[in-house]
């Protein structure tokens, strides 16, 4: 019994050495094919941009898009409009200075916010008709412009303060320029929906309401 079990334990041994000297070869042969693996990459770093004019954090656009005169080619409604329907926005910042948007408030006490630059550098006037540029107003209408300007940052009585910082309707056409609106078309009439109401046109030559037929309220702002 005891030269069996021998024979045994020495076959049984002769078979692991067989196993580990067959194994081992393709063990190395594993260990060369393996390539060490590459570092991960860094995850790219947005590229730093300089600030640009109105203040820390706030970029102004360079370039603009010039505006002409033509014939729609578009999409049309069933009815034959135009269709401008869908979702609005300016990409022009400061809805408080209509004929030089990128060049601050009129008699604004900030030093951030007032004119930088050339004025042929900043976005062009919101009028393109006239081609100067300018609002051409009747006279009694320009010394309300002048008065709104010079009482905007002291605003000495409720009509000179901001209608929106009042939650009151920006007005047209400022509420065209100010964040984004949505407009949709009807037969006979378009809706713009502003975050501070909606205005209907009827394109069907109905007749204006009366004068003495008003809102719950009326609001008047220039800050031209």
């Amino acid at each position: 019994m005891t030269q069996i079990n021998a024979s045994r334990s020495m076959l049984v041994s002769g078979l692991a050495i067989s196993v580990m000297l067959t194994a081992a070869p393709s063990l190395y042969a594993a260990d060369e094919t393996k390539k060490p693996e590459a570092p991960a990459a860094k995850p790219a770093q947005p590229a730093t941009k300089p600030l640009k004019l109105g203040g820390p954090g706030i970029e102004q656009e360079r370039s603009f898009p010039k505006i002409v005169s033509g014939k729609w080619t578009g999409p049309k409604t069933a009815d034959g409009q135009p269709d401008v329907q869908g979702h609005w926005s300016n990409t022009i910042a400061n809805h408080n200075n209509f004929t030089d948007p990128q060049g601050g408030i009129l008699n604004d006490p900030n030093p951030n916010r007032v004119a930088k630059g050339p004025r042929e550098e900043r976005a062009p006037s919101r009028v393109s008709d006239p081609a100067d540029g300018q609002v051409p107003f009747q006279p009694w209408a320009l010394e309300k412009v002048k008065d709104f300007q010079a009482h905007f940052h002291d605003p000495v009585k409720p009509e000179y303060i901001e209608p929106l910082a009042r939650c009151a309707p920006g007005g047209i056409p400022k509420s065209l320029y100010w964040h984004g609106y949505e407009i949709s078309q009807y037969p006979g009439y378009v809706l713009f929906q502003f975050n501070s109401g909606t205005r209907i046109i009827h394109l069907d030559g109905k007749p204006h309401l009366p004068d003495n037929i008003r809102g719950c309220c009326r609001f008047t702002s220039v800050t031209i």
